[in-house]
């Protein structure tokens, strides 16, 4: 973790100094520090940069780091202030770039055929629960027409492309009440199985799909 809170540290002072350059700083007797190699900049120099502070890594001591900052005369410029900074908490990252840099990210997926049928040998029966919300929302307008309408439609369409074996429910909410204050705690407590987990009948799926109309509260929680 202090590895990697240096490491942002170290990123967030590249940003605040981008527009710097040089190498080395110079100060009253208070405070003078000179780079071994020119100020790091760019992530990849910061990543290549071969110095290291006197608080980095382990070593780090957020008090002795302050007390180091409190030293800095005013007047000092953003380069010095940053060169400074790397001579206290400057991470090297040497190990970590070449170690990333034996990383081969390729890979190979194997993929496998599907196969419908179980261990045993008979097809596995595919079941699907659609759930229509009958919430007083519904009736909202959106681009290309009402959500109740276009939301049928997409279960229409979604159910015609499954196999003809498949099993099919519908379960609907906020169907119950209105969207009165007063019956969101029935609304939201309200969900109902309304065509039974069974062989698809298209007609006889959508009278009961037709006979819903927006009306109360979303209730969506209870019915998943």
């Amino acid at each position: 973790m202090k590895r990697r809170a240096i490491f942002n540290t170290s990123c967030l002072l590249l940003l605040t100094f981008v527009l710097l350059t040089g190498c080395t700083f110079t100060k009253d007797t208070k405070v003078e520090v000179a780079l071994k190699k020119p100020v790091p900049l760019s992530i990849e120099e910061i990543v290549a940069y071969e110095g290291e502070g006197i608080y980095a890594g382990d070593k780090y001591d957020q008090k002795k780091v302050e007390a180091e900052l409190d030293k800095l005369p005013e007047g000092l410029t953003s380069k010095e202030v940053y060169g400074y900074m790397l001579s206290l908490i400057g991470e090297n990252y040497k190990q970590y770039k070449e170690m990333f840099d034996q990383v081969d990210p390729n890979f190979k997926q194997e993929t496998k055929d599907m196969n419908p049928m179980a261990p045993n040998g008979t097809a596995e029966t595919l079941n699907v629960e659609v759930i229509l919300d009958a919430s007083g929302s519904m009736a909202q307008s959106v681009p290309g027409g009402v959500k109740m309408d276009l939301a049928k439609n997409s279960i229409k369409e979604f159910l015609k492309s499954l196999p003809s074996s498949a099993n099919v429910g519908l379960r609907v909410l906020g169907h119950k009440g209105s969207g009165a204050d007063k019956d969101k705690e029935l609304s939201c407590s309200q969900t109902e199985l309304v065509y039974g987990l069974e062989p698809y009948n298209e007609g006889k799926f959508n009278v009961v799909l037709n006979s819903f109309a927006p009306k109360g509260w979303t209730g969506i929680a209870k019915a998943l």
